[in-house]
């Protein structure tokens, strides 16, 4: 993700994997969420994963389980993460 930003005047992009946090800070108004109500909706979804879905989250585990702790950054965002982020499909009107 590149993160365009003017700073005195002068624009750069920056690569948002090789930012540093206090860099962000600079750039976007983020505050830490200080009361984990907000979350609360997420947290208590009643959702229950159908056959297909626990079955992929299974082979995801079981082909990665037993080498997780080794992945850089990159490798689990490779191998666990973006797999799960693609079953995703953003569409309809409330999302």
């Amino acid at each position: 993700m590149i993160m365009k930003h003017t700073y005195s005047n002068i624009q750069e992009a920056l690569n948002f994997n090789q930012i540093e946090f206090d860099d962000l800070l600079q750039i976007v108004d983020i505050e830490a969420a200080k009361d984990e109500k907000v979350f609360e909706k997420w947290f208590n979804f009643d959702y229950t994963l159908n056959e297909s879905e626990e079955a992929f989250l299974q082979e995801i585990l079981e082909d990665n389980f037993l080498l997780v702790d080794t992945y850089s950054e990159e490798e689990l965002k490779a191998k666990v993460i973006v797999p799960i982020l693609n079953k995703v499909r953003f569409k309809g009107k409330n999302v």
